[in-house]
């Protein structure tokens, strides 16, 4: 009896009965912070925040929508150069894969 039990329980699992389903969740990316909060084009900026990708390729920022060199980054971390033409403003981050995209809550202010 008991091995018959086996064989359909078996059987039930292997048919799909005991499927688990993966469930996946996107997170999106914010911005805590960055520093410094001022200086001219070519200033090196750290873009603090979190669910960031530690991939550069997957990374965009934005000074005021002027788009920025990432030189590094980590899932909490981006060193962004501030690009020439960018205006004071908000920093935005986007990221690839539904991670959205994220402003920062202060201006950056581009100084002459």
């Amino acid at each position: 009896m008991k091995g018959i039990l086996a064989i359909i329980l078996t059987s039930l699992c292997f048919f799909g009965a005991c499927k688990k389903e993966i469930v996946t969740a996107n997170v999106t990316a914010t911005v805590t912070g960055f520093s410094p909060t001022n200086g001219p084009a070519g200033t090196v900026v750290v873009i603090s925040g979190a669910n960031f990708s530690a991939v550069l390729s997957s990374n965009s920022v934005t000074f005021n929508g002027q788009p920025a060199i990432i030189s590094a980054a980590t899932a909490s971390q981006i060193t962004a150069t501030c690009p020439s033409g960018a205006t004071s403003g908000k920093i935005f981050v986007t990221v690839d894969g539904g991670g959205g995209t994220a402003a920062s809550s202060a201006d950056f202010t581009v100084s002459p």
